[in-house]
């Protein structure tokens, strides 16, 4: 057990090294709101969070965010977040949220970016495709809806293969690999339908 000196009536309970849950440390507030507290590592960011729950809810919010630089400064990173956290059980001010967020993103979009590169060229291809058959057919309204529809059920199956890949180290789940995959198809299809409009009709 162990008490940080201004944590107000928080008293920590330090999982051991080893152990299955999923916190490495957790306290809770038996005054006022009764809440729950629990220090967890985000292993995709390299951080250690402080979340704070409300019973019965389900639902976590991250009140405090410091970087795990290096596996021997284990504990005082674990230190610096019981701080923060009593920090903000004092002022209501988060710490680093933001630094982690961003460190979280860059990290997920950096992970998975072969397979938004690669659903950014199938984007652009079937982009392309649509744009030059409108601009060469002259196909417009219902007719090239149509078109489009039928290329986009045939490469259907290729952006499927793509969100079904998991990459090496992948923190994320099917949903959030379908996000980005449809993110970079809309824009790579986007660019080159765009391209080909502005080239041809514009001439």
């Amino acid at each position: 057990m162990s008490t940080t000196s201004d944590a107000i009536s928080l008293i920590w309970e330090d999982e051991k090294p080893g152990s299955p849950q999923w916190w490495l440390a957790r306290a809770h507030e038996s005054v006022d709101e009764k809440r729950d507290f629990f220090i967890a590592e985000d292993n995709l960011a390299g951080y250690l969070l402080g979340v704070v729950r409300h019973p019965p809810a389900s639902r976590y919010k991250v009140v405090a965010a410091i970087p795990l630089l290096s596996e021997a400064a284990r504990s005082d990173a674990i230190a610096g977040v019981k701080s923060a956290v009593a920090s903000w059980l004092i002022s209501g001010t988060r710490k680093h949220i933001w630094r982690w967020r961003i460190a979280r993103w860059s990290k997920l979009l950096w992970t998975h970016f072969p397979i938004a590169a690669a659903g950014f060229c199938v984007g652009a291809a079937l982009g392309f495709l649509v744009a030059f058959i409108a601009v060469s057919s002259g196909l417009i309204g219902w007719p090239m809806m149509v078109a489009g529809v039928v290329i986009g059920a045939g490469a259907g199956p290729a952006l499927k293969f793509l969100v079904d890949r998991r990459p090496k180290h992948a923190v994320a789940g099917p949903w959030t690999r379908f996000a980005i995959i449809t993110l970079a198809a809309a824009s790579g299809a986007a660019l080159a339908a765009g391209g080909v409009f502005t080239q041809l009709w514009g001439a």
